[in-house]
């Protein structure tokens, strides 16, 4: 279809809610325990032709000038069961290393979902 359509869109997938947990694992304060709680909404699109649906989300640390330290990427899936909207949470466990001598405060953690490029490009022309 035309670019941006949204009446192609299979499904649409919405980050509601990050929370995050995060402890040092030991008294040296280079080893950080993450407890990341992601609420998501998905629904079905116009186009979608399955009552269930897979995609990848990632998990970024990074230090404050915005450079990624560490990456990881995780699978969800989704049946709707009839539905068109689905509300799920997934919560992962992370352990970090830290530059000694740093502090948790000097980084952040970031939650996306991981799109594809022909993704990422529609979802800019289509304003989501």
């Amino acid at each position: 279809g035309a670019e941006g359509d949204i009446s192609q869109m299979m499904y649409h997938g919405e980050i509601t809610k990050a929370d995050l947990d995060c402890k040092y694992k030991s008294g040296a304060l280079n080893d950080m325990e993450a407890v990341i709680k992601v609420d998501m909404t998905v629904v079905k699109g116009p186009a979608a032709n399955a009552d269930s649906t897979a995609f990848d989300y990632f998990v970024v640390i990074t230090d404050r000038r915005g450079q990624i330290i560490d990456k990881k990427i995780f699978p969800a899936k989704v049946a709707f069961s009839g539905k068109r909207e689905i509300k799920l949470r997934e919560e992962i466990w992370q352990l970090y290393e830290l530059e000694t001598g740093a502090g948790g405060s000097t980084y952040e953690i970031w939650v996306g979902y991981q799109l594809s490029d022909g993704e990422l490009e529609f979802n800019r022309k289509s304003g989501l």
